[in-house]
């Protein structure tokens, strides 16, 4: 299992926007951050389980505001979970002009990608930042070590797992 010294972020979004989510993920993780949303749960995971664990680290929470989003329940409960923790900081993104997102989101930060999704991510990522700044060290950020670590980790366990399965198969025939 691979940790990061960084806290993970939650995008909630409505169910089948994984590729909003995505399009909010992608500038995000280049800044630096972990991302999580519905679509980066791994298979046979349960989204609530995931979600619920990750809330309970006190990381950001970026709501991807559709009106479809804001017409589930999903996003709500994960707004409002966010909320009862005075340490998750919660920002949304009104990715649609008619999304209305105020009372959900009342005295948190949102950034208009309707009108400027370049803009509207460097915001973001400065109003996170604030209260959940990406180290840099020598090498490049955390994030971008714990990455290649990350990656060279699970390499080396596919590897030893595959050892080990290789050799409780000699000598076994499938039909």
């Amino acid at each position: 299992m691979c940790n990061s010294m960084i806290l993970p972020l939650i995008i909630a979004h409505a169910e089948g926007e994984e590729y909003l989510a995505d399009s909010l993920a992608v500038p995000l993780r280049e800044a630096g951050y972990t991302v999580v949303h519905q679509g980066s749960v791994l298979v046979g995971e349960s989204v609530v389980a995931s979600t619920s664990k990750t809330l309970a680290l006190g990381g950001p929470v970026v709501l991807c505001g559709t009106v479809k989003a804001l017409g589930t329940g999903w996003a709500h409960r994960v707004i409002n979970a966010a909320s009862r923790n005075n340490e998750i900081r919660v920002s949304a993104v009104q990715m649609e002009k008619d999304a209305y997102l105020d009372p959900l989101i009342s005295d948190k930060i949102i950034v208009r990608y309707w009108e400027d999704p370049v803009a509207a991510m460097r915001n973001l990522i400065d109003a996170i930042g604030k209260y959940f700044p990406v180290p840099m060290l020598p090498g490049g950020s955390i994030s971008e070590i714990t990455s290649r670590k990350c990656y060279d980790d699970a390499i080396a366990e596919f590897l030893e797992q595959k050892k080990r399965i290789e050799s409780s198969l000699k000598g076994v025939e499938i039909e």
